[in-house]
């Protein structure tokens, strides 16, 4: 601090005498400085402010002079500056307490953290989805909470108005029934990976396919005879009494039926429903693919349809027992005329009141070939992405597959088709 000033240094500055970007920072700090002393206390002291500018060989050199309404006596100075320091402490203190309406720094956090959150409503909740979740959040931000709840609970939830951004079936069946009863909204994918098979999603943007999942024929490996690699097999007079059903609301088998009846018209699903009814084994049918699959293991039936996925996780157990009854079971792949497979599809959409922009970042994550690898392999499910492999049991004991021509959307529309030739042919519920 200066009390007085050579009378040969400009007394009034322009901007143009300002060369410097620091400078003119210098001015606003300063003015913002004297505009928060001001306001603690405006008539106790009045405090002005000039700024002298010298200019030489060492750049610019700044000096600011207070003159203050007291005595300059040297205790007077002192209780002067003694108040600038008491001012400039309530100031700061002034600066870190919230005003009314303002909100705080946790609160700032804790909207950005909540608008950065994806709420995700699934069958599934695996430890290889929770390193996922975490992948997205470091790369893009988002953090990922999930809800787990069976597809019966899911469809309740959808129509009693859940309100996550994302849900996630177990097949097209339930993703069908969410579209037709109007539970879902459209979804827009502009990020999707180019090399996603495009057939296997909804044609008017209401559900995405993230992984294939395909019927199989599975039997007992004492059985009479391997069965033939086509559905076809399972209606053969030959078989009666050695076919464990599975019961008519069964969504693999609902799929089935609409595969057959797009390829071979109603009629020739018509009586595939009628003779595979008639070979049913005792005990049917059997509710859930691991549990039907167990039941083949420990019953008198030879055959049965399950899931290739299902069959797989049974094949690679958690216990020895489960292994000792697995390896009574093998699969084979049915065929149609020209080589193709029928295949099922897990489905992600976004229920009516979602946020379709972060339904759009997690789906559209879910189908890059990193995360389908990830995603698909760990549940034994074959990819969407055409780039992604899946697991090495898969690629070791079915190999490449063909798949139908036939887009998933076409199947869904034959759904309910498929259910009235199961109740008109009385298939056990």
């Amino acid at each position: 601090l200066t009390n007085s000033v050579r009378s040969n240094r400009p007394q009034h500055l322009s901007m143009k005498d300002f060369g410097s970007r620091n400078m003119r920072r210098l001015l606003i700090e300063r003015s913002r400085f004297w505009a928060k002393i001001k306001k603690i206390n405006p008539t106790f002291i009045k405090l002005t402010s000039r700024v002298i500018v010298r200019s030489g060989l060492g750049g610019l050199n700044q000096k600011i002079k207070f003159t203050a309404e007291q005595p300059k006596e040297p205790m007077k100075r002192l209780n002067l500056l003694l108040l600038l320091l008491l001012a400039l402490s309530a100031v700061s203190c002034s600066d870190d307490q919230p005003q009314d309406g303002e909100a705080t720094a946790d609160d700032a956090s804790g909207q950005v953290e909540e608008q950065k959150t994806i709420r995700l409503l699934s069958y599934r909740h695996l430890p290889a989805d929770d390193s996922l979740w975490q992948q997205l959040k470091s790369e893009q931000g988002y953090q990922v909470d999930v809800e787990q709840a069976s597809p019966q609970e899911m469809l309740q939830r959808l129509k009693n108005g859940s309100p996550a951004d994302v849900a996630i079936f177990p097949d097209l069946r339930d993703a069908a029934v969410a579209k037709q009863e109007g539970l879902l909204q459209f979804h827009g994918l502009p990020g999707l990976d180019s090399y996603y098979k495009s057939r296997l999603r909804d044609d008017e943007g209401y559900w995405t396919g993230l992984s294939r999942r395909y019927p199989v024929i599975v039997y007992k490996t004492e059985a009479e005879e391997a069965p033939a690699p086509s559905f076809l097999f399972l209606s053969q007079p030959s078989q009666r009494g050695k076919v464990l059903l599975p019961p008519a609301d069964d969504p693999i088998l609902q799929s089935i039926v609409a595969a057959i009846s797009v390829q071979g018209g109603q009629q020739a699903a018509r009586n595939w429903v009628e003779s595979v009814k008639a070979n049913a084994a005792q005990g049917s049918p059997v509710s859930g693919g691991r549990e039907r699959l167990l039941a083949l293991a420990n019953g008198g039936a030879e055959f049965t349809i399950a899931l290739l996925d299902e069959f797989a996780a049974l094949r690679n157990p958690g216990t020895y027992a489960e292994l000792q009854q697995a390896e009574q079971l093998e699969a084979v792949m049915p065929k149609d005329g020209e080589g193709e497979t029928h295949y099922n599809l897990s489905c992600a959409v976004v229920p009516e009141g979602g946020d379709s922009r972060k339904a759009a970042v997690l789906i559209e994550y879910l189908c890059s070939q990193k995360a389908q690898e990830t995603y698909t392999a760990a549940s034994f499910q074959y990819p969407a992405n055409v780039m992604a492999l899946p697991s090495e049991f898969l690629l070791n004991y079915m190999g490449g597959i063909r798949d139908d021509e036939v887009s998933a959307a076409t199947i869904s529309q034959y759904l309910p088709v498929a259910r009235e030739l199961l109740q008109e042919a009385g298939w056990p519920q």
